[in-house]
């Protein structure tokens, strides 16, 4: 299911004011997506709410620079070098988190899209959508990885706590 960009930007808008109309002061907007027009859709509702709700505080975290934070951090965590979807982190997760779901590993793969071209067809570029190595993964990676994530990301709310 993918949502335009005005939907994403309407919906996270109704639910904040919701929120806000609720008592909730505190917002934070949490995505694990990485495109940029994505996250620039969740960044401009939150700006929007900030203008229109003059006690509301906002956070948009986007998981994926948690992530890419923990393993600049603990770069033991990762042998794959250029891993993404699919790949060695993302399995790892997996296997930690939902272990029933993971049904083997797929091959290595990285994609080779054309530089500042977009395509249509990105299974020509990506066939089998990996972007890495998931033979790598293990759940005890995964385990310490959601870990580190969960402490920076507890570090972003307390922050955004304090500044009330």
């Amino acid at each position: 299911m993918s949502l335009s960009g005005d939907t994403l930007r309407a919906l996270v808008k109704d639910l904040g004011r919701e929120f806000y109309r609720q008592g909730f002061c505190n917002l934070a907007i949490i995505s694990g997506h990485a495109g940029g027009t994505h996250m620039a859709a969740l960044l401009e509702a939150g700006e929007t709410l900030l203008e229109e709700l003059p006690e509301l505080r906002v956070a948009v975290v986007n998981i994926l620079d948690l992530l890419r934070e923990v393993l600049a951090q603990n770069p033991q965590l990762v042998q794959t070098q250029g891993d993404a979807h699919a790949g060695e982190v993302e399995t790892a997760l997996m296997l930690a988190a939902y272990p029933h779901l993971v049904k083997g590993a797929a091959p290595a793969e990285w994609p080779a899209f054309p530089k500042y071209i977009l395509v249509r067809d990105k299974r020509r570029f990506w066939p089998g959508g990996v972007w890495g190595d998931p033979s790598k993964a293990t759940a005890a990676q995964g385990e310490e990885i959601l870990r580190l994530e969960a402490q920076r990301l507890g570090r972003v709310i307390a922050a955004l706590e304090e500044e009330e």
